[in-house]
C-alpha cells in the first residue's frame, strides 16, 4: 500500500472478515482507528471501534507475535472500567483488533476544549474510575490462579473514555508492549508519549504495575490543574529530563 492510500486510509465499506469499515476516526504512529460494524447470522448487527495495525508493522513478526498475545490476555478482562477487547485476528495480511463502542469523546478532547480543569468532582471520579480498571489489570490472573503481571504503559488522556451515560474507560490495550519490544527496544529510544511516561519507563528499563501508578498520579495533576505536569522545548531534553528523576515507587 502507498503512502497516499495510508495518508487517506481504508475506504468506508471496506470489510474485513466480517467487520464493515464505516469511516475512519483517529490515525496513530501504531494503528488506525475505525468505527466499524460487525454482521452475523440472522442479521445481527453491532457497531464496534477496529484498530487496524498499519501494514509496515504487520510485516513485523515480532511485533504482530507480541501484539497478538498482549490482545489474547486483554481480551480475558472484564470490568466496568476497562473498554471491552471483543475479537482480534488477520485478514489479507491486515491485523486488527475490536473493542466496544464507547459513545463519547477522550479525556484528551475534554481538557482541550475546556482549556481549563475539570470541576474537581468529575476530576477525582475520573482517577477513581481508571484507578479501578488499573487495579483490574494489574491483579488479572490465569485460569489457574498464577499472576500475569499485565501493565497498560499508555496511562494518557487520550486512552481514556468518557461516555455519554457517564461511565469512564481505560482503552488501548494489546498494542503498547508490542510496540515497546520492537522499536523501542532496539533503537535505544523510547516511542510512545514522553509527557506521561514513568522516569523508568522513558529510561527504557523494564517496569512493572507501578508505572501504570506514576502515570495516574500525571493523571490527576493534568485534570485537577488544566496544566502538563512534565514539558521540555523539545523531545530530546524532555527525554533526557525524565531519565533522571527520582522514580516514585508507589505500592
Amino acid at each position: 500500500m502507498g503512502s497516499g492510500a495510508h495518508a487517506a486510509g481504508l475506504e468506508p465499506g471496506t470489510r474485513l472478515d466480517r467487520y464493515t469499515l464505516i469511516r475512519r476516526v483517529a490515525m496513530g504512529g501504531m494503528a488506525e482507528l475505525y468505527l466499524a460494524q460487525q454482521t452475523g447470522a440472522a442479521g445481527f448487527s453491532k457497531i464496534v471501534a477496529l484498530k487496524r495495525i498499519h501494514p509496515h508493522l504487520s510485516q513485523n513478526d515480532t511485533f504482530t507475535g507480541m501484539f497478538l498475545s498482549e490482545a489474547r490476555l486483554a481480551s480475558d478482562l472484564n470490568h466496568a472500567n476497562l473498554a471491552h477487547v471483543l475479537d482480534f485476528g488477520e485478514c489479507n495480511g491486515e491485523h486488527y483488533l475490536t473493542m466496544e463502542y464507547v459513545h463519547g469523546a477522550n479525556l484528551l478532547e475534554a481538557l482541550t476544549r475546556a482549556r481549563a480543569p475539570l470541576p474537581m468532582e468529575a476530576a477525582l471520579q475520573v482517577v477513581i474510575d481508571v484507578a479501578r480498571g488499573l487495579h483490574e489489570l494489574h491483579e488479572h490472573r490465569s485460569t489457574d490462579g498464577r499472576p500475569l503481571g499485565m501493565v497498560h504503559r499508555d496511562v494518557s488522556p487520550a486512552n481514556v473514555l468518557l461516555a455519554y451515560d457517564g461511565s469512564v474507560k481505560l482503552t488501548d490495550f494489546g498494542i503498547a508492549k508490542a510496540m515497546e519490544l520492537t522499536s523501542a527496544t532496539r533503537t535505544g529510544t523510547f516511542k510512545g508519549k514522553l509527557g506521561h511516561s514513568s522516569p523508568e519507563q522513558a529510561r527504557g528499563e523494564q517496569i512493572d504495575r507501578r508505572s501504570d501508578v506514576f502515570c495516574l498520579g500525571i493523571l490527576l495533576y493534568e485534570v485537577t490543574t488544566g496544566a502538563r505536569a512534565f514539558s521540555g522545548p523539545n523531545a530530546v531534553s524532555y527525554t533526557h529530563l525524565r531519565a533522571h528523576e527520582t522514580s516514585l515507587h508507589l505500592v
